[in-house]
């Protein structure tokens, strides 16, 4: 993941846009988080069951 925001930001430093950077990594942690939460859920339900069941 570090390598990708670096990759951006040395792009956005060569094109000299300084606000791009920001909406990109903005973007990523947002879709991020979202999978984070998803898989959470998941596995949450998941651990709920198994606890119902023993």
């Amino acid at each position: 993941m570090e390598s990708v925001i670096t990759k951006l930001l040395e792009k956005q430093a060569m094109y000299g846009d300084s606000k791009k950077p920001f909406i990109y990594m903005g973007i990523i942690s947002v879709v991020v988080i979202g999978i984070g939460v998803l898989f959470y859920l998941k596995f949450a339900k998941r651990k709920k069951v198994v606890v119902e069941d023993d």
